[in-house]
C-alpha cells in the first residue's frame, strides 16, 4: 500500500501543473476589431499584422478581424 507521503506528493504536482498551465494560457491577449474605409464602409481581405511579430489575419467580409498575441 502506498504512504500518505508520495501520494501527497503527486496532488501537489498535479496541482501545480495545474495552475502553471493556467497562467501560460493567460498569456495571450485576444485584440478584436473592424477596418473601415475612409467612407465607413467594412474593407474584406485586409491584412491585419501586429507590429514586431509574424503574427497576422485576414479580415472578413464585413471587415472583422480576431488576433490573438502574447502578451
Amino acid at each position: 500500500m502506498l504512504s500518505k507521503l508520495p501520494v501527497l506528493r503527486l496532488w501537489v504536482t498535479a496541482l501545480c501543473a495545474l495552475l502553471f498551465s493556467t497562467v501560460i494560457f493567460a498569456q495571450q491577449k485576444t485584440i478584436t476589431g473592424k477596418i473601415l474605409g475612409e467612407d465607413g464602409v467594412p474593407i474584406p481581405g485586409v491584412t491585419v499584422l501586429a507590429k514586431g511579430t509574424t503574427v497576422s489575419t485576414v479580415t472578413n467580409s464585413e471587415g472583422n478581424f480576431s488576433i490573438a498575441l502574447p502578451s
